[in-house]
């Protein structure tokens, strides 16, 4: 990337433009799964459950300092 600093931007907006109708068929198809991943998991609570202990778990093994499950930590913060 030399020159004005756009060269690396302008190739990736040129990709996207030249590949319009595939980048908005992969993102529909992505957030598509998500949200009904999101649907599913909301109609099944044994899922749902076994899931957030899972998440919760991981936090905790992650951010051991952390005071308790799904809490943010003070030095993430900002300072003040």
């Amino acid at each position: 990337m030399t020159g004005t600093g756009n060269t690396g931007r302008d190739s990736i907006r040129a990709i996207l433009r030249q590949h319009r109708r595939a980048y908005f068929a992969l993102n529909i198809a992505y957030y598509g799964l998500v949200i009904a991943a999101m649907l599913f998991v909301s109609t099944q609570p044994e899922l749902q459950r076994s899931l957030l202990e899972t998440i919760n778990v991981s936090y905790n093994q992650t951010f051991p300092q952390c005071f308790g499950p799904m809490r943010v930590c003070s030095f993430l913060l900002p300072v003040q």
